[in-house]
Parts: structure tokens; C-alpha cells; sequence
């Protein structure tokens, strides 16, 4: 039939983690050592083992995972997928089983997860008080979901982080060699323009016919680049999770930022060259 993933349960869990019920029901104070044993399981397996028809009423069993291999559980629930294995990768088929029908998996450890609105702190001195007055020699090790978040997201957020620092550089290096072109090239033609002023151009059309000529060299490469962009962002599919890969917003405010670098590259050099007087411009020349 396939494998999926085992976990032993308690009735409560699925409500502290929010982890919805899909159909059927969850464990109840009836699923006990004596009754039917019954096991709930994740929308992926219920799609995977029974594709097309209700999972409820269905019965599986799990030879070589605990005591009772040739024991046979009624499927009583569907709950919602959990990515247990990480944010980054799909959720796979996970069956739930009631701790009081398997309650020798407890023997090795296990955890409690608790849900509350007291500060985390409070809460871990609550949770140590009350395991070691049960027991002392058990060891209690406290952390907040939030914790355990980061830690499984760290190495991507590094990753994510240092590709967005090279980014950054890659952009300010891009906005410093196009001012730095533009701008040279606009100086170099300060003769050409004085003698247009000369011959009877205002300064308005010849700033417009600067700025024009530099658009016409920029946006070829804007296009050029912002589809290279486009095709090498499929490659960001594997660290970035719950965003696409492609930020139509980023790309937006990326060119509108060359664009503008551009202009002002061409226009402020094209303004100082036109309020010069073009007769003193070319006898300096």
C-alpha cells in the first residue's frame, strides 16, 4: 500500500497546534486501551492511499513501528498536512495514533506542547515545577514554537540574506556605472551642444534631445536585463518559501531606479552644459 509517517498522539494535540480536522473526528475519551484502535491521518495520505473516495471507515496497520503488528486501525479522521520536514519541502502522509492505545512509545520521551497567552517564561518555570514534582529525574528541555521556527528556517534566511546583500551590491554597482557612463558621455559632447546653441537651439530641446539619446541606450539594456532576471529567478524556487520567486514589485522598482539614475546622469550635465555661454564653451575647447 506504501509507507507513510507515525506519530502517537493525544486527543488535544491537534487543537494546541491548530492543526484542522478535515473530516470524521478526532480522538476521543472512548478511543481508549480497550476499544477499536483507531488512527487519524494527514489530507495527503487520505489523496494518496484511497485517491477518489472518502479515507473514513478504511483500516490500516504499521508492522515493525511498535508492539502490535498485526493489529488493524479504523481511519476515524482526516486532519490538515503539516510540513514536518521543513517549511521548504512538501507535507508527506502522516498517520496519528492515540498515546493511550500505544502508550509504550512514551517510554523513550516525547513531547508536550502546550498553548497559551502566558509570557513564555512564566510558562517554562510552570512546565519544570510540574515535571519534576511528578518526577525529578526526567529531564525537561523548554523551547517556544517560535524558536523552533527559526531554527529550521535559519540556513535559508542565511542563505536569503547573503544573496540579497550581493543584490544590493550588484544594484549600486549598476546605478554607479551608468550615471558614471552617461555622464561622461553627455561631458564629451559639450562642444556639439554649445555649437547647437549657437546655431539657434534653445536649451530645452537640446536637454530633451540629450535625455532622449540616453533612453534610447538604456532601455534596451533595461529589457535585456530584466528578462535575464526573469529566467535566472527560477533558480531562487529553492530558498525562498511562501513568495514566488518572481516579485513583479522588485522588478518594477528596480528598473524605475536605473531608469532614474539615467536621467539624472544625462539631464544634470546636459543642464550645466546648456547655462554655459556656448561661445566662451567652444573658445575653452
Amino acid at each position: 500500500m506504501g509507507s507513510a509517517g507515525y506519530r502517537v498522539v493525544s486527543a488535544d494535540y491537534f487543537r494546541a497546534l491548530a492543526i484542522p480536522l478535515r473530516g470524521g473526528r478526532l480522538f476521543a475519551p472512548a478511543d481508549g486501551p480497550g476499544a477499536p484502535h483507531a488512527v487519524l491521518v494527514s489530507e495527503t495520505a487520505a489523496k494518496r492511499f484511497w485517491p477518489g473516495e472518502s479515507a473514513l471507515g478504511h483500516r490500516v496497520r504499521f508492522p515493525g513501528m511498535d508492539s502490535h503488528p498485526d493489529v488493524w486501525l479504523t481511519v476515524v479522521g482526516v486532519v490538515g498536512d503539516v510540513r514536518h520536514d521543513g517549511l521548504d519541502r512538501p507535507p508527506g502522509p502522516m498517520m496519528y495514533v492515540s498515546y493511550e492505545q500505544r502508550p509504550e512509545r512514551l517510554r523513550n520521551g516525547g513531547t508536550l506542547v502546550l498553548s497559551a497567552t502566558t509570557p513564555p517564561e512564566m510558562l517554562a518555570t510552570a512546565v519544570r515545577g510540574v515535571v519534576r514534582a511528578a518526577d525529578p529525574e526526567i529531564p525537561v528541555a523548554v523551547s517556544t514554537m517560535r524558536v523552533a521556527l527559526d531554527r529550521s528556517v535559519a540556513p535559508r534566511r542565511f542563505t536569503t540574506a547573503v544573496l540579497a546583500g550581493f543584490g544590493a551590491l550588484a544594484l549600486l554597482l549598476a546605478a554607479i556605472g551608468i550615471y558614471g557612463v552617461l555622464a561622461y558621455s553627455v561631458a564629451q559632447r559639450r562642444r556639439e551642444l554649445s555649437v547647437r546653441m549657437v546655431l539657434g537651439g534653445r536649451p530645452s530641446d537640446i536637454r530633451r534631445m540629450v535625455v532622449g539619446d540616453a533612453l534610447r541606450a538604456v532601455l534596451p539594456g533595461l529589457v535585456v536585463g530584466a528578462a535575464l532576471s526573469l529566467l535566472l529567478a527560477r533558480s531562487l524556487r529553492a530558498v525562498v518559501y511562501g513568495v514566488g520567486a518572481v516579485d513583479p514589485p522588485s522588478f518594477v522598482a528596480v528598473t524605475l531606479l536605473l531608469l532614474a539614475v539615467a536621467l539624472l546622469a544625462t539631464y544634470l550635465p546636459a543642464r550645466r552644459a546648456t547655462r554655459v555661454d556656448p561661445l566662451l564653451a567652444i573658445r575653452s575647447d
